[in-house]
């Protein structure tokens, strides 16, 4: 074998191995799940107020896989698989993580939540507070940037900013 066709071996091998480190990563990205939406005392859709969207009202439950919501009321945008949440919404994560806020923007997709106002985060015995949280459930990672305690069995912390992670 020359020095031509090692230089070209070593090529395509480093592209096979490129595309098999990468290739899960698409896959997953194509595994999205639909937002099921479980229980509301009324559905609505009506173009000309809010385009592609669905409105929940009254007693909302949705679920995407493993994680469920409750709020007073609900925008779903289905092209999009987002949903907005208001009113006392409340998302439990594997049974264990407990969301509560006043408003959340939740990507089914990304599995990424915005929540607002009056935002609190349970996880087993550590509470955080905050009035604004990002919070990537995949990762299992808070992040809030407009003040935030975080209190557990033994200690208080607060600060301007933050990034909790639950593990």
């Amino acid at each position: 074998m020359n020095h031509s066709d090692r230089t070209e071996t070593f090529r395509l091998y480093r592209i096979w191995l490129l595309l098999f480190l990468i290739l899960p990563y698409g896959l997953q990205a194509q595994t999205k799940t639909k937002v099921d939406i479980e229980q509301a005392d009324a559905l609505l859709h009506n173009e000309l107020i809010v385009a592609n969207a669905q409105r929940l009202i009254g007693d909302v439950r949705i679920r995407n896989n493993n994680i469920v919501m409750w709020c007073d009321s609900a925008y779903y945008y289905t092209n999009e698989n987002i949903v907005d949440g208001f009113g006392h919404v409340h998302i439990i994560k594997d049974d264990t993580l407990h969301l509560y806020s006043d408003f959340i923007n939740y990507n089914a997709n990304l599995k990424w939540a915005k929540a607002k106002d009056h935002v609190k985060l349970v996880n087993k015995t550590t509470t955080l507070t905050t009035d604004s949280l990002n919070y990537d459930m995949n990762r299992g990672i808070g992040y809030y940037d407009t003040y935030g305690t975080i209190v557990d069995s033994t200690t208080t912390l607060t600060s301007k900013i933050g990034e909790y992670y639950v593990d």
